[in-house]
């Protein structure tokens, strides 16, 4: 879901895409969040792509890393684009998409809650500026309850979805693509008071 390791070397995807210092000391927004479109689907494909290989290596065999494919990637987020199921919004910089989340309804029956939170990845140079709390704060229900699966070997994940309020229920199971274990966290809907 969320970042594991930095990774050390230039951004995959082409151009710099760290953090603007002049946006950080006040100049202008650093990112802006919008709703997916067709026209993000490669921009997309490249992040989630740099994502993977950013934050899974090490919990994911190198070879599943080295076969992902942006241009099958892109023709699978402009069909979501075209027929979404939930929200996903993108977060850009310029235009670089340096991180997005998807939030819908539970894609499994029975369900462990109310919504799923189905993907949310942010670039390694944008990992503590506030980013990934932006984007899971874009989407989150107070008044719904929430699930998502994350590597159990995930730590930083783990610790920034703990920070939310998502614990772990029990369950486990081995991620489609990699084989590798997951386990699901659950937060509760909190009770709103008018």
């Amino acid at each position: 879901m969320t970042a594991g390791a930095s990774s050390s070397g230039p951004p995959i995807g082409g151009s710099s895409i760290a953090p603007n210092s002049a946006a950080q000391s006040g100049a202008g927004p650093l990112w802006r969040i919008v709703p997916l479109d067709p026209g993000h689907a490669h921009a997309l494909a490249v992040c989630h792509i740099a994502c993977w290989r950013e934050a899974y290596q090490g919990l994911v065999p190198e070879h599943v890393l080295t076969a992902l494919d942006t241009d099958r990637r892109a023709a699978t987020v402009e069909r979501i684009a075209r027929h979404p199921a939930g929200t996903m919004l993108v977060a850009e910089s310029g235009s670089a998409v340096i991180g997005f989340v998807h939030y819908g309804p539970p894609s499994e029956y029975p369900a462990a809650a109310e919504r799923e939170l189905g993907a949310l990845y942010v670039r390694a140079p944008w990992y503590g500026t506030g980013l990934a709390q932006s984007l899971l704060n874009a989407v989150l229900e107070p008044d719904k309850s929430c699930s998502l699966w994350v590597f159990e070997q995930n730590s930083r994940a783990r610790a920034f979805y703990g920070k939310y309020g998502f614990v772990p229920d029990g369950t486990v199971r081995a991620e489609r693509f990699t084989t590798t274990t997951e386990i699901r966290l659950v937060r509760p809907a909190v009770e709103c008071r008018s």
